[in-house]
């Protein structure tokens, strides 16, 4: 190398930082899917029925019911 030129480094930008960033970026994706479907965000917003709704909305078979009762 001549004297006068010398390597410079790509500081922060370089593949470590960036590999940081994106392992960062994916946890921080990954957790929040997580906690919005720990905290049934989906439910509350309406796009999903919930498991309780989903069981307790049927009509009711009586003839089975009585059938049972029997």
């Amino acid at each position: 190398m001549p004297a006068g030129a010398q390597r410079r480094g790509r500081g922060c930008i370089g593949w470590g930082c960036m590999l940081i960033l994106y392992s960062l970026a994916i946890v921080v994706v990954v957790g929040g899917v997580f906690a919005a479907l720990y905290f049934r965000v989906p439910a509350r917003l309406g796009l999903v029925t919930p498991p309780e709704e989903r069981l307790l909305s049927g009509t009711p078979d009586r003839a089975a019911a009585k059938a049972l009762k029997d």
